[in-house]
Order: structure tokens, then C-alpha cells, then sequence
């Protein structure tokens, strides 16, 4: 522990004394699990504090990628007597009103289970303050699939932060930090902050959220159905029914549209059809006409000029309304820029349900103009942001430019990307100082069968591929806690009961949509190890889970964590012929990947098993595997080979005179 505490005070002093200079450069740091990334940059502040030069004088906004590590840096900031308050959006916070309203109008026990519902209930009747909304959706119970935005939307507090960064030390979080730079660019002058930047490696796709707007018909529906429910409940409502026939004919309307344009299979599979950019573009332009004729629907037009003279009624009708046309405000900007390639065609990721993004300007370009040019004092670390240790080669310039380093839009990227990283940003390579050798990569042997989407129309639920797969994970998980990174929903729920069905040795969990993956894990938690335990788990259970020692010894990786090019930044890219497209998206793979494979290890002692299923790595890119590969543990000499096993059906067509 001393020498942890020593390493931490040792880069904090290297972190000041880059800072401590007449043109300080940008530092960049990799930062693997086990050093304390935390606890370096609150030992950095603290220092600063205590200096007896102009930096002392200066304003520290540590950041970071949710609300929940902002929380954990304050916590600790408290622990060690060091002042500082947290300062994010308004609205990333609980309206107690709001709640209240939607609890007793039967909205949020028609979408939430009750019991999880009950202790957020409670604390919000006992007068606690500030809740934040991420806390509420990472703990609920969902009796419907995707409803998180929406329930965001109608929970949020209204407002905004008068005074932001005003304290000497202050915690926020990137969509924070980002608006104030696009917003509040003449009250925010960066000379007078040093920025602490936590989880850096996820800036880039922050400013994709922060600079585009969404519109989803499923958000509408829910706001007319919503509004149905409350008109029922009053008896004297002048022209009740002929208004209830409006909402239910643009209901139907509605669904019919969501019908037509969901596309469940998309969310997971686009990136494998070549054709992408010329259908998808076909079939965006046809729901931007169907958007259009929302807009001007007569049925919607007569439901909010007469909820909008009807004042007295209750505070939540008025606030739906205010939804719709809100909605109707973003279809209005989205039809508007309908032929300048900035309105985006994206899919929910459950269920499939059509969303539109439009994009205000170049995100990365923002990122260069306001945050990297503007800012003098700046430190941004991760675990991931640099893959490769020869940190000013190019191997590693896709990473940086990914966070809009070096990006200009009228001039296109810096001419000598090198040289300008070199003279401008201080990059630090920090291996990882787990003993790798404590972790076995395994291979699978590559199937015989071929790969099949649970997404697919024609998908056999009888399939031989999965078959193979169910028979390898019973024959390897050694009665050991596994976690099976599956994918999307549908597919963690098709392998899980697939399991369960053929074999009953091990307690076995997986993601649902329903469930938060908070639950999830406590539950999985729970299982005594000695027992051991499978969970089928998506994508999102990547990055931020930290299950030590025997919570988790195995991880089963099926298939490689390739974007989901069906969200808006990768169309965006596809249809504007940005690449060349594998190679970003391979590079995006390995960033994620290596958030993956980190879940194994939390700490020195923790020993385990990676196997890698995803037949992809027989292939020509099998060398730039190995090269993640390779740091995260040392290669099982031993070949696990599949061991081919008849079918009873099989033995006794071919054994069948025996018996």
C-alpha cells in the first residue's frame, strides 16, 4: 500500500511539473487499472493547492465519464479533508414534483416495478434532495423495453446552474463541462482553470450526444397516452370525446409508423451489409417525409390547440402537452435540414424503434476549436486512450485523433500530426502492472459451423453454431463465476435459456432490458463461488463492472466488440465515405475490447481464463488481436480443441443393429 501511495504521489509530481512550465503542454495519460486513477488526481489537487506559484491561484474542475464516478471522486475528496463540491446539469437530477405527479397518475407503475419503485418513492417523501436520475435508472425494474429516455425526460429538473465552476475544486462530469463550453463560452475563460479529465478515451462520443438532437416517435406516443389517461379521469371535459377519438386515430397512426420503420435486426448487424449507406439513406428520406406528415396531421393539430386553452387542468397535462410540442419543434428542425445529410436514420437498441439524430456541427471539430486550442492547463487520463507504448508513433494517432486532436474542418487534419503532438501534448504510456501472467488467453478452435444472428429472420432456434458454443462454455467454465459477453438482449436471453435447458450445474443470470444491470450483478454476486455461476451478459456489462478475486475467474468473449454501426455517428460516417470504414471501426473495436478484457483482473492477486469464440481471429487481422491480446495475459499452449460428439439420434442410426 505504501508503495501504491508513493507511485501516485511520484506521477502527480511529474503531472505538476509539466504543468509548472511558461507554455505548459496538454498531457495525455494511460493510466491501466491498479494505479488509482482517482486518487492521483486528488493527490495532484491537493498539491496544487499547497504550491507557491501562479497555479495555486487556479480553479481545478476534475471531470470525468458518469455521474457516479463524480460521485465517488467527492466521496473520496471528502475522506481525505479535501474540499470540493460537485456540479453537474440540473437535469441530470430527480424533479420530486415530477415524480410525485407521474407516481399517481399511474405512469411510472405502468413502466417501473413496483418494488423497485418503493425506495426512490421513499426518499423522495422524506425530503431528500438530488437524486440523480442515472442512480433511479441503474436500479429500476422496466416492465417495458425502451423507456429510459423517456423516463429521463419527464423526471428531469428544469433550470440552470447560475454560477458553474466558481469553487476552487470542483467535480462534474463531461456533458457538463462540454455544454458550459458551448454555451457559456463568455463566463468561462479557461486560462483561469486547470481541467482534470478522467475517462478521456469517451470525450469524442460525449460531444456526439451534447451536438445532436433526437426525436423518437415512441417518445410521442408515450406522451399521448399519457395525456389519453388523464383526459379520461375528467368527467366535465367540454368536447372529452370528440378528443379522445383525435388521440386514438394519431395513436394508431403512430403505431402503424413505428411498425413499418423498426428494425430490430439493424441494431446489431448493419455493419456486415454493403449496401448500407444507399438502402439506409433511401429509407431515412422516407421517415423524414413521415415526420413531415406528423407536423401537419390534423388529428394532432386539433389535440394541442385544445389542450393548450384548457389551463386549469393538472399541472402534468400541461407538461405533456409541453412535450408534444417540443417533439413537434424537433421534427420541425429536423424536416428543415432534411437534405444537408445532417439528419441521421438510428435504431433503439432493443427493440429497434426508428430515432432521428441531427447534428448542430462537426463534434470533433468542436472539440479542437473549444477545448483544445482554448484550454492552457490540461490533463486527461484513462485506461485505454493510448493502446501502444510507442506513444508518438503512428500506431497510436487514430486514438488521439479520435478525441478531435488535431482535427480542423476547414483545412482538414494538421498536415504533420506528429510534430504538432510532439511540440504541443505530453504523452505517457503507463503499462499495466497486474501480473499477466496469471490470466490464460484460449482460443477456440474455429467452428465448423458457420456464424448465425439471432437477429435473422430465418434464424433456426435449433442452430448447430450455438449448439457448439453451449457445449464449449459447459465444457470450460470449470465450475468457476463466468461472464459471456453475448452482444444484445435478445441474444444473452436466447444462450442463457439455451443453457439452462440442456444443463442444470450451475446458477445462471442474464441481461434484460427489464432489469437493471445493477440487479443483475448483485444478484450474480450473491452465487457462493464455490457453486459457480454463468451470466449472459450484453455489451454494456464491458466496462465499469469490478468483480474481484473468486466474483469473477472466467470471461467468454463470443464475438468481438465491433461498433454498432447502426447509431448515428457510424452511418454518418458510412454514407459520407469517411474511412477506410473497417479500419475505424476495427480501432473502435479495440478500445472497447480492451475495457473488456480489464474485467478479469482488478486487482494483483486475481487469477482467471479469457476465452476468445469469435471465429474472426483466424483471420488476416489475427496479428493486431494478439498485440491487445497479449497485454492482458499470455496465450494457453495447450490447443482446446472441439470434441466432436454425436447426436443419440446419430449413434443409433449408426450403431442401431446393437442395441
Amino acid at each position: 500500500m505504501k508503495n501504491q501511495i508513493e507511485q501516485q504521489q511520484n506521477i502527480a509530481k511529474e503531472m505538476m511539473e509539466v504543468l509548472n512550465t511558461e507554455s505548459p503542454k496538454k498531457q495525455i495519460w494511460n493510466i491501466p487499472t491498479g494505479y488509482g486513477k482517482t486518487y492521483i488526481f486528488l493527490e495532484l489537487a491537493k498539491a496544487l493547492k499547497k504550491s507557491k506559484n501562479s497555479l495555486k491561484n487556479k480553479k481545478i474542475i476534475i471531470t470525468t465519464s458518469s455521474n457516479q464516478l463524480v460521485r465517488k471522486y467527492h466521496e473520496i475528496a471528502q475522506e481525505k479533508n479535501i474540499p470540493g463540491v460537485i456540479e453537474i446539469s440540473k437535469s441530470n437530477y430527480i424533479d420530486p414534483d415530477k415524480y410525485m405527479a407521474y407516481l399517481k397518475d399511474g405512469t411510472l407503475p405502468e413502466l417501473i416495478e413496483d418494488k423497485s419503485l418503493k425506495p426512490f418513492t421513499d426518499r423522495i417523501e422524506s425530503d431528500e434532495k438530488n437524486i440523480f436520475i442515472s442512480d433511479f435508472i441503474q436500479n429500476v425494474n422496466f416492465l417495458k423495453d425502451d423507456v429510459e429516455s423517456f423516463i429521463k425526460n419527464i423526471l428531469k429538473q428544469d433550470g440552470i446552474n447560475k454560477e458553474p465552476f466558481s469553487q476552487q475544486l470542483t467535480f462534474t462530469n463531461h456533458y457538463f463541462l462540454l455544454h458550459m463550453l458551448k454555451h457559456g463560452k463568455e463566463k468561462f475563460n479557461l486560462d483561469d482553470y486547470i481541467i482534470l479529465m478522467d475517462e478521456i478515451h469517451t470525450i469524442g462520443d460525449v460531444a456526439e450526444t451534447v451536438f445532436s438532437n433526437q426525436f423518437s416517435i415512441y417518445a410521442m406516443r408515450m406522451y399521448i397516452h399519457n395525456i389519453y389517461k388523464n383526459i379520461k379521469k375528467y368527467k366535465n371535459f367540454q368536447g372529452k370525446l370528440a378528443l379522445i377519438k383525435n388521440i386514438t386515430s394519431f395513436s394508431k397512426k403512430l403505431n402503424n409508423i413505428i411498425y413499418e420503420y423498426s428494425s430490430p435486426k439493424d441494431t446489431l448487424s448493419l455493419y456486415n451489409r454493403n449496401d448500407l449507406y444507399n438502402e439506409h439513406s433511401v429509407t431515412r428520406d422516407q421517415y423524414i417525409a413521415v415526420l413531415d406528415n406528423i407536423q401537419k396531421d390534423e388529428n394532432l393539430k386539433h389535440i394541442v390547440k385544445k389542450l393548450s386553452l384548457k389551463k386549469e387542468y393538472s399541472q402534468q397535462l400541461s407538461r405533456d402537452i409541453q412535450k408534444i410540442k417540443e417533439e413537434l419543434e424537433s421534427i420541425n428542425q429536423i424536416t428543415s435540414k432534411k437534405n444537408d445529410k445532417k439528419s441521421i436514420l438510428s435504431y433503439t437498441p432493443v427493440k429497434g424503434y426508428p430515432l432521428i439524430s441531427v447534428y448542430q456541427q462537426d463534434p470533433l471539430y468542436f472539440l479542437h476549436k473549444n477545448l483544445w486550442t482554448r484550454s492552457k492547463y490540461f490533463i486527461g487520463s484513462s485506461a485505454t486512450v493510448l493502446p501502444y507504448d510507442v506513444v508518438y508513433q503512428k500506431e497510436n494517432q487514430y486514438f488521439l485523433k479520435r478525441l478531435g486532436i488535431g482535427k480542423d474542418v476547414d483545412h482538414g487534419d494538421i498536415i504533420n500530426f506528429n510534430k504538432t503532438i510532439t511540440n504541443n501534448y505530453y504523452l505517457k504510456y503507463m503499462g499495466r502492472i497486474f501480473k499477466k501472467e496469471n490470466v490464460q488467453i484460449i482460443i477456440k478452435e474455429k467452428s465448423e459451423y458457420n456464424y448465425e444472428s439471432v437477429y435473422d429472420e430465418d434464424f433456426d432456434e435449433n442452430s448447430k453454431y450455438y449448439d457448439d458454443i453451449i457445449e464449449y462454455i459447459h465444457r470450460n467454465h470449470d465450475n468457476k463465476k463466468s461472464i459471456i459477453f453475448c452482444g444484445g438482449y435478445k441474444a444473452a436471453e436466447y444462450l442463457a435459456k439455451k443453457y439452462m435447458k440442456i444443463y442444470d450445474d450451475v446458477p445462471v443470470h442474464y441481461a434484460s432490458p427489464k432489469k437493471s444491470s445493477v440487479h443483475v450483478l448483485k444478484d450474480f454476486e450473491k452465487i457462493d463461488y464455490k457453486k459457480g455461476g454463468l451470466l449472459f451478459a450484453t455489451r454494456d456489462y464491458g466496462v465499469g463492472v469490478s468483480l474481484e478475486g473468486k466474483k469473477l475467474e472466467n470471461i467468454f468473449l463470443l464475438r468481438f466488440p465491433y461498433p454498432i454501426i447502426s447509431s448515428p455517428k457510424w452511418i454518418s460516417m458510412r454514407e459520407k465515405g469517411i474511412g477506410p470504414f473497417m479500419g475505424v471501426i476495427t480501432k473502435e473495436m479495440l478500445i472497447t475490447l480492451m475495457q473488456f478484457l480489464g474485467r478479469l483482473q482488478r486487482s494483483n492477486s486475481d487469477t482467471g481464463k479469457i476465452f476468445i469464440m469469435d471465429d474472426r481471429y483466424h483471420s488476416n487481422q489475427k496479428k493486431l488481436f494478439d498485440e491487445i491480446l497479449t497485454q492482458y495475459g499470455v496465450f494457453e499452449k495447450i490447443e482446446n480443441k472441439v470434441v466432436k460428439r454425436k447426436s443419440i439420434d446419430d449413434a443409433l442410426e449408426e450403431y442401431g443393429d446393437l442395441f
